[in-house]
């Protein structure tokens, strides 16, 4: 492996560390606006994010959808352990 594989495996790792640190944030202001009444989703700030990516070219929109729809994911799973099992 050369020195350019390995620093753009670091790279990777911190792209990860990232956006699992993105995801959490993301997951508690949701869980905050819930608690507070207001819709778990900001559509305006959810444009604004997708907005943002696209200066990374045409992909970067899709690269931010797939962001938020981890999030969701993650946010969706949570509600789910919380609920009680019915047997």
């Amino acid at each position: 492996m050369t020195a350019l594989e390995r620093e753009l495996d670091w790279i990777d790792e911190e792209l990860l560390d990232l956006i699992k640190r993105r995801i959490d944030l993301d997951v508690r202001i949701e869980e905050s606006r819930v608690e507070s009444g207001v819709t778990r989703f900001s559509h305006a700030r959810e444009l604004a994010v997708v907005r943002r990516y696209a200066q990374l070219g045409t992909a970067g929109p899709e690269m931010a959808l797939l962001l938020l729809k981890l999030t969701r994911r993650t946010v969706a799973q949570r509600d789910e352990e919380d609920e009680p099992c019915e047997d």
